[in-house]
């Protein structure tokens, strides 16, 4: 440990973690208004993660640029940034005064949240070993940079695959000190002629790893279920995000989000309601009649009462949305428009005609407002915080939206 850090714990109105909290529902208590207008903007840097909020400030990685930085959330006067060793590809989770993080260097950072000195930082990656990834070195074994944390440890893993370079590296470490709570690593399975050939339709399969997600009963990695000892158990995630990761934001060509029985692209949800988007409108890849035109019918938007079953209301939406947060009774949905101009077909997927933000009545689907924005969404990249919102956008920059006076 390298200083202390202390502080409040963050309250269910305000955003200390991707998606929110640590279900990744993407959906929180605070109560935001429908009429909004745009406080501050600030330019951030190049490809820019989906913001975390707490204690009065806004945090968000600079991806490729290696940097955490903060920002004063009521003005976004710049408050500290710091620089990790490699990536740091999401945002990083606020816990009691501090700001923690993993990078792809292998590490994983502790700062103090009030001004970004370091607390502590451990070494996930069982060696100091760097590999070429996207034009830039970084350790054989990386870390995302959204950690978990729950009841006082922190969930990381280090690695890209347990059939890889001596498979992920598990931990549980103390927020506090970062001191080991509990360790595993994952290897395998390992094929032989004698086990493909028995098992050769549905061979045993690895693990990749992906941001953590916790439920009651335990902890979740690509499906995958530990105790809070990291041991093995059963049971499975209200979200399920088994064939693809959170972080996937490659839309198009990625599997499914599924929740109670429904697929979608993107899914947020409370413990009543959960709200889906789809690009198909149905999962039977090989019949000719199920594809998807842009530009036509838009975009599938529907609720679901989660303990019930039923479907509470559909609409179609003329939006690729790529961020959507459920608030107290309001849900918001941006991304860049459903359309195809003929003299630029590829624009609005490469974000030359910005995009929408709409605030739509979460119990009846009536769209409340509309707001033109200069650049399409991250991926994820709403947060509500109080009773506003924060935006990060393509073209590198941190929105906050506050209610209209």
């Amino acid at each position: 440990a390298y200083g202390e850090a202390d502080g409040p714990e963050a309250s269910a109105e305000q955003w200390p973690t991707f998606r929110h909290d640590d279900r990744r529902s993407g959906a929180t208590p605070a109560e935001v208004p429908a009429a909004v207008e745009q406080s501050w903007r600030a330019e951030l840097g190049n490809r820019v993660s989906s913001p975390t909020v707490a204690d009065g400030k806004v945090f968000a990685a600079l991806v490729d640029q290696h940097i955490v930085v903060c920002r004063q959330a009521k003005t976004g006067r710049a408050l500290w940034e710091v620089a990790a060793g490699a990536r740091v590809d999401s945002p990083p989770t606020y816990h009691r005064g501090r700001v923690i993080f993993g990078s792809a260097d292998g590490w994983v950072y502790c700062l103090r949240a009030d001004d970004g000195e370091l607390a502590w930082k451990f070494r996930a990656a069982p060696g100091e070993r760097l590999v070429g990834a996207h034009g830039q070195l970084e350790s054989a074994w990386p870390v995302h940079g959204s950690v978990l944390v729950r009841g006082g440890k922190v969930y990381a893993c280090a690695g890209r695959s347990t059939h890889l370079d001596g498979g992920l590296h598990l931990y549980a470490l103390d927020a506090e000190t970062g001191e080991v709570q509990h360790s595993r690593t994952m290897k395998g399975p390992t094929y032989t002629s004698e086990n493909i050939e028995k098992e050769n339709y549905r061979l045993p399969q690895g693990l990749l790893p992906d941001v953590m997600i916790s439920h009651s009963d335990g902890i979740y990695m690509h499906g995958k279920g530990f105790t809070t000892a990291l041991e093995d158990t059963g049971g499975s995630p209200s979200l399920s995000v088994r064939a693809s990761t959170l972080l996937d934001d490659s839309y198009f060509k990625r599997a499914a989000w599924r929740m109670n029985g429904e697929y979608a692209r993107l899914i947020v949800h409370d413990d009543r309601n959960a709200f889906y988007v789809r690009q198909f409108d149905s999962m039977r890849g090989l019949d000719p009649s199920v594809y998807f035109t842009p530009g036509r019918k838009g975009y599938m938007l529907f609720s679901k009462d989660t303990r019930e079953g039923d479907r509470r209301w559909f609409q179609r939406i003329p939006v690729r949305i790529r961020a959507m947060v459920q608030t107290s009774d309001i849900l918001f949905v941006a991304g860049p428009p459903d359309a195809i101009p003929a003299d630029d077909p590829l624009g609005p997927y490469e974000g030359r005609y910005g995009a929408e933000l709409h605030a739509i009545d979460s119990s009846s689907g009536d769209r409340l407002a509309k707001y033109e924005l200069p650049s399409p969404p991250v991926f994820n990249g709403i947060a509500a915080a109080g009773d506003r919102l924060y935006m990060t956008t393509e073209d590198g920059y941190l929105s906050c939206f506050a209610p209209k006076d």
